[in-house]
């Protein structure tokens, strides 16, 4: 895939992409001066800018009754 297929499939700018890559912030391979990508590399993309919600320790016992 390309930097327009990926930025199409993810919903982001190409330059996004483009500029990623040539940080090397995102996985991709290289031919020449032709970046290309793998599934794989989608799929660690997406698991790189994942934000996983933060959960603070309870302060109340769960609903029900303590007996």
């Amino acid at each position: 895939m390309t930097d327009v297929d990926v930025a199409a499939r993810l919903g982001v700018g190409e330059r996004w992409i483009a500029e990623a890559a040539k940080k090397g912030l995102i996985p991709h391979i290289r031919f020449g001066r032709t970046r290309r990508y793998r599934e794989e590399h989608i799929a660690e993309i997406i698991a790189a800018h994942e934000v996983r919600p933060r959960f603070e320790p309870a302060r109340f016992p769960p609903s029900g009754r303590i007996r």
